[in-house]
């Protein structure tokens, strides 16, 4: 009988914390998901049942792999060894700034200067903490990425629309189911009236609802990774931020920037950082 004490152990700890995220990172990018998979199955972190019978989306694809990863990882004999192949797997297909994060997570929650492989560097990793100048010219230039990217989406759903790809109401229901609102609340004549009811439901530091659009009509295009480096842009902010500087930063730009205190405590939940 498997000890109860493994489920506990700071990697399995540091795997759920980080799950949601990875999930959305990897389904963002779904021309390496396959290989991905491979990695993982080489490594024995999952089993071929999972390799060999992938779900069809990849956002389910992705939820499928590393679900299974965190079920091994709760009962292996040697977590250290699974969290290690994991990291070395998001390594192998690109997601590095992920892979980093999990090594930064399990040094703090360890107090171990231990690397994970042998390429990290022996001194322990310190996240640099931003002034609040910082702070405020980086939220300017990821407030700017934010907006050009909602402008390229709203032109990449009017195209497919007038070529008939996809259809206005199926983005419309898409939405409405999202966020669990009648459809007829959000009816729009065009793209552009179905964003502007959807504004209060999105900002520059909460993308989840453009990510599952995305998700759902913009498959493997280019937009999705544009939207998972904008969303690593935005994890470096609040790793690197200290609380007090990105309230106070929001605040100053309160005529700019809308939705002040949603944001404010999305942010708060986002952080672990004392203030």
């Amino acid at each position: 009988m498997i000890s109860l004490t493994l489920i506990y152990t700071p990697e399995y700890t540091i795997l759920k914390d980080h799950l949601a995220d990875i999930i959305d990172l990897l389904s963002g990018n779904a021309p390496v998901i396959a290989q991905f998979s491979n990695h993982l199955f080489s490594s024995s972190l999952i089993p071929k049942e999972v390799h060999l019978n992938p779900k069809s989306s990849p956002l389910d694809r992705a939820t499928q792999l590393i679900n299974s990863v965190f079920s091994t990882i709760g009962t292996h004999s040697n977590p250290s060894d699974v969290f290690r192949g994991l990291v070395t797997s998001l390594e192998k297909v690109g997601l590095t700034d992920m892979a980093k994060k999990l090594q930064q997570s399990l040094g703090v929650k360890t107090h171990s200067i231990q690397p994970l492989i042998a390429a990290v560097s022996q001194s322990p990793t310190v996240i640099q903490l931003s002034s609040k100048d910082e702070v405020a010219q980086n939220i300017d230039s990821l407030y700017d990425q934010f907006s050009d990217l909602v402008t390229d989406l709203r032109d990449r759903f009017e195209k497919l629309i007038s070529e008939g790809k996809i259809k206005l109401i199926q983005v419309t229901r898409q939405a409405a189911e999202y966020l669990r609102r009648p459809v007829k609340s959000l009816q729009a004549d065009d793209i552009d009236e179905l964003f502007d009811s959807l504004q209060p439901h999105y900002d520059f530091l909460n993308c989840s609802l453009l990510r599952k659009l995305m998700n759902k009509f913009l498959v493997g295009d280019e937009l999705q990774l544009s939207l998972s480096q904008y969303i690593g842009s935005m994890d470096n902010l609040l790793e690197s931020s200290q609380l007090k500087h990105i309230r106070s930063t929001i605040k100053d730009e309160t005529p700019t920037v809308h939705g002040l205190a949603p944001i404010a405590a999305m942010v708060h939940a986002r952080t672990s950082i004392t203030v």
